[in-house]
């Protein structure tokens, strides 16, 4: 694990890693090709022994990134997988001196402890109509 790395945990989350950080995580970055406005999409793919377990996408524009699309498999859960994907991600990010953004429902208790355990602070809310028409 790089000195940066954890001293990214430290000075932004306030977290220790976990002892099986960047141990048994592998990690696969695919890219868009940047859009009209110059925005790039790319999902980070995690696994484990050749078992992919997740993956999150960002969005990164000049001023932001957007983290969206977190998802790990069912039974990697609740076992700090979701939170060694994150901090791989804010590795990657935090250096480039962007606000980083991410929106969550907030009955989602699982992911908003996630991201509240990550350092990130509630902005904002926005009410969605769900309802099709």
């Amino acid at each position: 694990m790089s000195d940066t790395y954890k001293e990214c945990l430290m000075k932004y989350c306030g977290k220790e890693p976990l002892p099986h950080c960047c141990t048994v995580l592998e990690c696969e970055i695919e890219s868009m090709e940047p859009d009209k406005d110059g925005g790039i999409e790319s999902t980070y793919f995690f696994s484990i022994d050749d078992t992919e377990i997740g993956s999150i996408s960002i969005y990164e524009e000049k001023r932001t990134v957007n983290i969206f699309g977190v998802y790990i498999e069912p039974e990697y859960r609740g076992k700090g997988y979701a939170r060694e994907m994150m901090y791989s991600v804010l590795e990657d990010i935090i250096p480039g001196g962007r606000q980083i953004l991410l929106q969550v429902a907030d009955n989602n208790k699982p992911a908003f402890g996630l991201y509240t355990g990550c350092g990130f602070k509630v902005i904002d809310f926005v009410e969605m109509n769900t309802t099709q028409d």
